[in-house]
């Protein structure tokens, strides 16, 4: 999977991957933000609030942050086991 960068504002920005990093400051500096174990699609509507089509393990699963990612749940029921 490849890394995918999402931008909110001119400031604000997300690098989504197996490890999330956030910036706040036009990516002048990131912070780690959280390790997944799962590979995704992500869609961030806002610097907060997203969602994945996450896939590990053969299963598939619609996941949603609340939190910029800090935090996953799954939506269930799971898509494919």
């Amino acid at each position: 999977e490849t890394a995918q960068l999402r931008y909110f504002d001119a400031k604000n920005l997300l690098l989504l991957d197996r490890k999330t990093h956030q910036s706040t400051d036009d990516g002048k500096s990131w912070k780690f933000v959280k390790t997944v174990n799962w590979d995704a699609q992500f869609s961030f509507p806002e610097a907060l609030y997203g969602w994945a089509i996450a896939r590990a393990n053969g299963e598939v699963a619609l996941v949603k942050t609340v939190n910029g990612g800090s935090t996953w749940k799954i939506i269930e029921p799971v898509i494919a086991r």
